[in-house]
């Protein structure tokens, strides 16, 4: 099967020019800086999402729980699942919204189109179409047809869940190794503060 079979593909919101953040505005966009580097599930800095005024005669596509956001643009072209939606949301134009289809609902895990494409098959995929044309690693653009085009397998439903988990599950134990990692080092600069404290101080009684 190929992407499009399974999922509707658009294009982010066309803002034309800098997107300019309002005070007052009663809308947000989410950008590059809003998504996890590791395309995780349902990892979005919604809490500081750029809010915004929503301007043109085209009506927004707003996000919805469920669909997939892909990264077209960069060095890494990855998706990250959206699993709630607390606030009227669009994505910029370096991204592409994937939707499932109506006809597919029910027998396909919306999380899983997300694995899949972060997989390294998929990933291949990319890089073999990125270098056959001349853009650099770091500014590599892949296309709506070339996204259409990616190669998929659908397992049933009950595979699809397992394979969820178990990505879910390696996600929480490599935070949780992570967080341990940080906490060593905080321990380590303590330690390192405290020898350097110590040598610092002036020996008891000597004087200039």
């Amino acid at each position: 099967m190929k992407l499009k079979e399974i999922v509707t593909i658009q294009a982010g919101h066309p803002f034309r020019g800098k997107i300019t953040e309002s005070k007052t505005g009663e809308h947000f966009v989410v950008q590059m800086k809003d998504v996890s580097p590791d395309g995780a599930l349902g990892e979005l800095d919604w809490e500081n999402l750029t809010c915004t005024e929503l301007q043109g005669r085209k009506a927004p596509v707003w996000l919805s729980q469920g669909d997939t956001l892909f990264v077209a643009r960069g060095g890494r072209n990855h998706a990250v699942y959206i699993n709630h939606v607390p606030k009227p949301v669009v994505c910029a134009q370096l991204f592409f919204l994937l939707r499932i289809e109506p006809q597919v609902r029910g027998k396909i895990q919306p999380e899983f189109i997300t694995w899949l494409i972060n997989n390294r098959q998929s990933q291949r995929y990319f890089e073999v179409d990125a270098q056959g044309v001349t853009q650099s690693y770091a500014q590599r653009n892949i296309t709506r047809g070339v996204l259409e085009e990616m190669p998929v397998i659908m397992p049933p439903l009950e595979e699809q869940r397992k394979i969820v988990f178990l990505f879910e599950t390696a996600k929480r134990e490599r935070q949780a190794h992570l967080a341990l990692i940080d906490n060593r080092q905080y321990e380590l600069n303590a330690i390192t503060t405290q020898f350097y404290q110590q040598f610092d101080k002036p020996a008891e009684g000597h004087h200039e």
